[in-house]
């Protein structure tokens, strides 16, 4: 949460990297940095201070100087902690401070979350109409804080400053109507500096409002007149385009406070605010103007002025707004099943929303969540999501200030080449208040109920030395699909709802518990098991359930069922033990078990059950892809006359089948034979190929003048926009992106199997709420055999290895530079081998000339660039293989700052402007202009020259 970009000026001094805002358990150790320029022989002379109170070095609290740096760290938080952090430089010139919130989560029980709270949905929403703003005074001066609510309160307004309970007193002030509430601080000190906080209830729920004050004691004349000047510092987006009828929300991050006019216009003309057409603030960090209900009218060119009342100073920024007409006939009947419910949690916290959809067909149906100023629609370093048929989740990792008021889940129909129209949404409230709100919620208010959640945040994998055989000691193995189930009329015992989020995370959620049995806890845990690649350990895992009961008549054996999208249920075995395993989970899926009271199995001590998801059974069942005549095609697959993709090669169409399953048809031109010898080429290649992270082929026809291949229909778009389209994304969200590139490349090279064209338009992601990608296009990949020297001019420039370049012998380190190639755009968004024209950019490649001087990776980590630069390797032989990319610390481990670091803000501008100015040029350039290189470098006889051809490339 970087806060307050902009830069401060002292003198001739400028804090370039200001205070950041943190939220952290309690007992964590928490840095403070800000970073200035350089001194320039000045001496600069630091103080920090928490609430206005000067901070003394001690054990807890080391403050420390180097260089540009300075630095006030935590050693070990608690609750008292949490407040308003203060760093004040000072030199002769004058002065300049840079401040910072830290909101500390209490340790409570780790693997129940006890600081949420789960209210039943209302008929109305009870919400914050003007929230507190955050306020800069002098000593001497008056604060003024007020709030107003949509809802009458029931009862007086509860003020907290820095999670204690404020008293009104002669100084402090309260003045309450039924909607307003204003909290007047006459004479301020610098001890009134912190976090305040103010509660309302109504008969709808709990709403809250929260912001910081800052005191300051010293001269206006020698602090920095830029401190109070307000600023824009993340701009609105150039252009953005939604449907008629939907909502849209231009956002930008701003600096602002409580002396800080907003003011937005249209095509120059002032908005007037109304039902439809609101301003939202979130966290006094950014600004929203949210036009509801859109219409074709409402297309134009919108503006935010920021303007500061003292200064008169102003930042502005610009969008311009196209509403397009909703596509016709695509809507399909969908209906809200389960809406979200409102939820009162504090700041730090794990929680999740869940919401349903009833969908007569949930294909190709996808969500997007907003909360408060974040858009979500896949998992990253903040958030988890996972979904099931009509049923969507959505796990904050941790509660941040930004997060609060309203959270909305909209369903959206996905459209061919990454369109898509709103279906319908749901929205609730999300309020942060202190943990004292929520003790005393929940004794006094029946209606608010907990939802027993259970997270990990670190699991250990308990490692299997023998090939454990899953169908010993009567363990019932069940590959459920979700075809059918069958019906049963006893009560359940519990249902369990689990999901596997990543490698060391899960989501497991209980619920319709016998009044008669209590749980009184729940472990999972997983076993590393053989898989059927040596090198591919399958992940065993086991739920575990311990209880108390009173009805002894119920204890015994159990019945496991296992849930499908259609809400049924199918029984998966019967266990004498309150356990069942799951053997290798599929990750962001949710699946749902109901457990029974179950009659023991005749003659037997001993039963256990161990699902197989339905996934891994039918990827088994695939066909053979034997090649049929165009007619079988016709009868087969029907046209919907969307087209994904087109080239020189043909087109990319989409079809379904006759059961409504829809695929991508890659429709080969054949006319010469060349072509046809390339075609067949590429469908024996992908017919050898089967694996989660490549695209599948599922059936292939052949006629004189054409070939069709039926693939995968992959309509999550290609990575590269993806990246350019996230919000917020980090370092740390590109890693599981890299592994699974990585992890495709080692089932290839396992099968002397060499790509030999890998690019950004060859990565595709799965689907918009996945982060599953995969390799598409094998029409130049190849079996390389040690016994026979392949040499060949093909490929994507930019991307090909050197000895491609120089027409040297092919090997599996072709994929790993073109590998190491895209990390490095990923991290950086520009090629790491530039030049003004392509004879300096191929002259670079073939001597691994490159570096780390693009201002994108001052935000990567040293290990990311240790990673890249054991791919960009000149020697072939020296190149790291996927085998041990895979085992990087990098992949293993992330950044080292984690969540905290790498912003990539930088990256995404420089990768959309490559996108613009690059992305018609791959299909036109490639293999002449490598053949280009090889004329010019070995010009005068040294070796055969032999041209290629771009659509069906010589090799030797």
């Amino acid at each position: 949460m970087a806060f307050e970009s902009k830069r401060y000026i002292l003198g001739h001094v400028e804090v370039e990297e200001p205070l950041q805002d943190i939220v952290t358990d309690e007992l964590s150790c928490v840095i403070f940095e800000c970073k200035i320029s350089d001194c320039t022989q000045q001496s600069i002379s630091s103080r920090w201070y928490k609430d206005g109170k000067c901070i003394e070095p001690s054990r807890k609290f080391k403050i420390s100087a180097n260089g540009k740096w300075h630095r006030l760290q935590i050693t070990t938080t608690t609750a008292e902690d949490q407040g308003v952090y203060i760093v004040l430089l000072k030199n002769y010139l004058g002065e300049v401070f840079s401040k910072a919130n830290l909101f500390v989560k209490s340790i409570k029980e780790n693997h129940v979350n006890n600081d949420v709270l789960y209210l039943s949905p209302m008929a109305k929403h009870f919400d914050v109409v003007q929230h507190l703003r955050f306020t800069k005074v002098l000593v001497g001066d008056t604060i003024e804080l007020e709030a107003m609510f949509n809802c009458d309160a029931l009862q007086d307004y509860i003020w907290y400053k820095s999670n204690n309970l404020l008293i009104p007193n002669e100084r402090m002030i309260v003045l309450n109507d039924k909607r307003t509430t204003t909290l007047s601080i006459l004479c301020a000190k610098e001890s009134d500096t912190g976090i305040y906080h103010v509660i309302s209830k109504s008969e709808y729920g709990i709403a809250s409002s929260f912001a910081s004050v800052v005191v300051i004691n010293t001269d206006l004349n020698t602090l920095n007149i830029s401190e109070i000047v307000p600023s824009i510092d993340e701009s609105l987006p150039d252009e953005l385009e939604v449907n008629e009828g939907e909502d849209v929300r231009l956002i930008c991050k701003a600096s602002y406070d409580v002396n800080t006019i907003i003011c937005w216009s249209k095509n120059g003309a002032r908005i007037e605010e109304n039902k439809n057409v609101v301003t939202e603030y979130y966290n006094h960090r950014y600004i929203s103007l949210r036009i509801r209900n859109t219409c074709l009218n409402d297309t134009g060119e919108y503006s935010i002025a920021v303007r500061d009342k003292i200064t008169g100073q102003i930042d502005t920024s610009s969008c311009f707004l196209t509403i397009n007409d909703t596509p016709r006939g695509k809507r399909c009947s969908v209906q809200v099943k389960k809406p979200l419910e409102p939820t009162v949690t504090c700041f730090g916290t794990k929680i999740s929303f869940t919401c349903s959809f009833a969908v007569d067909d949930p294909r190709f149906y996808f969500v997007v969540w907003y909360v408060g100023h974040f858009r979500v629609e896949r998992t990253n370093h903040r958030f988890h999501m996972m979904h099931n048929g009509g049923d969507f989740y959505l796990v904050i990792k941790q509660v941040e200030p930004g997060m609060a008021d309203e959270v909305i889940c909209e369903l959206r129909k996905a459209l061919p080449n990454r369109k898509s129209i709103l279906s319908i949404s749901t929205a609730t409230t999300l309020t942060i208040v202190p943990p004292a709100i929520i003790e005393s919620e929940t004794k006094l208010n029946k209606a608010i109920t907990r939802r027993n959640i259970f997270y990990n945040t670190n699991l250990k994998l308990e490692i299997s030395m023998i090939n454990k055989n899953l169908d010993e000691y009567r363990i019932h193995k069940c590959a459920v699909s979700s075809n059918g189930g069958k019906k049963n009329t006893c009560e359940s015992f519990m249902i369990i709802t689990y999901c596997r989020l990543d490698d060391d995370n899960y989501y497991l959620s209980v619920s319709n518990i016998d009044d008669d049995i209590h749980v009184e806890r729940m472990t999972v845990h997983e076993k590393s098991v053989r898989g059927e690649s040596p090198k591919v350990p399958s992940k065993l895992v086991v739920i575990e359930w311990y209880e108390t009961q009173t009805d002894k008549s119920k204890s015994g054996w159990y019945q496991i069922e296992l849930g499908n999208t259609s809400d049924s249920f199918v029984q998966a075995g019967v266990s004498s033990l309150p356990m069942f395993e799951i053997k290798d989970p599929p990750l962001e899926q949710i699946m749902k078990f109901r457990i029974r009271a179950a009659t023991p199995l005749l003659n037997s001590e001993e039963s256990r059950v161990c699902i197989l998801p339905a996934g891994k059974a039918l990827r088994s069942l695939k066909k053979n892809c034997n090649l049929s005549p165009m007619e079988d095609f016709e009868a087969m697959f029907t046209k919907t006359g969307d087209i994904i993709g087109c080239g020189a090669f043909g087109s990319v169409v989409l079809v379904h089948d006759n059961r409504g399953e829809f695929y991508a048809a890659k429709i080969l031109k054949t006319r010469t034979q060349k072509k046809r010898d390339t075609a067949i080429r590429e469908y024996e290649m992908m017919k050898r190929l089967q694996h989660p992270k490549l695209v599948e082929l599922y059936d292939s026809f052949s006629a004189r003048e054409s070939f069709i291949l039926v693939m995968d229909y992959l309509w999550g778009g290609e990575l590269f926009d993806r990246i350019v389209e996230e919000e917020h994304i980090k370092e740390v969200d590109v890693v599981p992106y890299v592994r699974q590139i990585c992890e495709a490349l080692l089932y290839l090279h396992e099968r002397k199997i060499a790509h030999l064209d890998l690019k950004p338009e060859n990565i595709i992601c799965l689907s918009p709420n996945s982060r599953q990608v995969k390799i598409i296009d094998f029409g130049l990949a190849r079996v390389l055999d040690e016994s026979h020297i392949t040499r060949a001019i093909y490929g994507t420039r930019d991307y090909v290895a050197p000895e491609v370049l120089n027409f040297e012998q092919l090997t599996l380190a072709c994929d790993m530079w073109s590998f190491g190639v895209v990390t490095y755009m990923l991290l950086s968004g520009v090629m790491p081998f530039s030049g003004d024209s392509w004879p300096e950019r191929s002259a670079n490649i073939t001597m691994a000339n490159y570096n780390y001087h693009e201002s994108a990776f001052k935000e990567i980590s040293d290990l990311a660039k240790d990673f890249v630069d054991h791919l960009l390797v000149l020697q072939p032989e020296k190149r790291m293989k996927a085998s041990v990319a895979l085992n990087h610390q990098w992949i293993v481990e992330g950044p080292p700052g984690g969540a905290r670091a790498g912003h990539m803000k930088r990256a995404q501008e420089n990768l959309k402007s490559y996108l613009a100015n690059h992305r018609a040029r791959w299909q036109r350039a490639g293999n002449v202009m490598i053949a280009a290189h090889r004329l010019r470098s070995y010009v005068g006889g040294q070796r055969n020259v032999i041209s290629a051809d771009r659509e069906s490339p010589r090799v030797t």
